[in-house]
């Protein structure tokens, strides 16, 4: 409640980094946040232009209970601003962890250090530099640092695998807790084109008219002072469909034998059912081995059906063996054969016959 109402008591907003401004009587205040055992650097800036070079600065630590503890200060020595530790035994343990340094210019002082390797107890406390001037009282600003509690992504967000629906739209949310509120946003290293929005506690990327080419890892990254946290998500586009006719017809001899495959592809896999020209299922791969076809016991000739299914729906192949109809090439080729064997003979001998009549007839 202290600080609840210290919050809105002095309008804290929360800055990029630890850093306030000093020029006058308006107190500038700063809320910040840090993860356990990280450096944390906190910065003020003086400026002289208003009431002058001042005299004396101190930087302060302040609790909840308001209690008050000098980290160090600041003191105009022999024309020039010297860094002064607290020698106080209560505050060796921010000694050894704080490296105060000045840095001054023209109309300005700057008074920073970091603050290493933060523990539970500095947490939810005022880091206050007053600066004292000869004829003012003084003026101050105040870095009030908090620690970060790391993102954690909704499990309700997505699942790890995720399917859509070819040719549709599809919406994903990732949302994000965490302090202060972390940043949340969408990448693929495959789809390059996926649309980032970096949101505060959210993001949302949208897949529009789904394609096979959209297949891939998405990554929902939150991340916050307190550190980064990512999720990730394999997206698969769903389809079933037939490579080809979803009619094919094998003409095949008696007795003959033959693998076929069931011409219907799909994601997620598909579950497969073939069917006998009887419609009772006799397998439930892909391919489907065929053998000693026509014969008793045998598979027979006829309309095989094959059914797929997953997901994204259902779609029947269907495979005709027909059985190879007798042919009379072979025996044409035969009766040719006999044809010119008889003609030849029958010329052989009508040549042999007219050479003896003519023979006979001029001796």
């Amino acid at each position: 409640m202290f600080f609840l109402g210290l919050f809105l008591l002095h309008y804290y907003y929360k800055g990029l980094f630890g850093q306030v401004t000093i020029v006058d009587q308006n107190v500038e205040n700063v809320l910040i946040y840090s993860g356990l055992g990280k450096s944390v650097d906190l910065t003020y800036i003086i400026k002289f232009e208003k009431y002058g070079n001042p005299e004396r600065i101190e930087v302060d630590v302040r609790s909840p209970s308001n209690t008050i503890k000098i980290l160090f200060s600041v003191e105009f020595v022999h024309g020039s601003y010297k860094i002064i530790m607290n020698n106080n035994s209560d505050m060796l343990i921010y000694n050894e962890r704080i490296d105060p340094e000045l840095d001054q210019k023209e109309n300005q002082l700057t008074v920073k250090f970091k603050l290493k390797n933060t523990a539970n107890s500095d947490f939810e406390r005022e880091y206050r530099c007053t600066v004292h001037y000869p004829k003012f009282n003084l003026c101050y600003g105040t870095i009030l640092l908090y620690e970060a509690v790391s993102p954690k992504i909704s499990n309700e967000s997505f699942s790890s695998t995720e399917y859509v629906p070819i040719n549709t739209n599809k919406k994903y949310k990732c949302e994000a807790i965490g302090i202060p509120t972390p940043k949340v946003y969408w990448s693929s290293e495959k789809n390059s084109d996926i649309k980032e929005k970096q949101g505060n506690g959210s993001s949302t990327f949208e897949i529009n008219n789904a394609q096979k080419s959209d297949t891939g890892e998405y990554s929902c990254t939150a991340t916050n002072d307190g550190g980064t946290v990512v999720k990730k998500m394999k997206l698969f586009i769903s389809y079933i469909e037939i490579s080809e006719s979803n009619i094919f017809t094998r003409h095949l001899e008696k007795g003959s034998e033959v693998r076929e495959r069931c011409k219907i592809d799909g994601c997620p896999d598909l579950s497969w059912i073939w069917k006998n020209p009887s419609q009772k299922t006799i397998s439930t791969d892909q391919s489907l081995l065929f053998g000693d076809i026509g014969n008793p016991g045998k598979n027979e000739f006829g309309n095989y059906t094959c059914i797929a299914s997953n997901i994204a729906g259902q779609k029947e192949y269907v495979l005709i063996l027909a059985q190879t109809e007798p042919t009379l090439i072979t025996a044409s080729k035969s009766v040719g054969t006999g044809k010119l064997i008889k003609s030849s003979i029958i010329i052989i001998f009508g040549i042999y016959f007219v050479n003896l009549f003519l023979t006979k007839r001029f001796v």
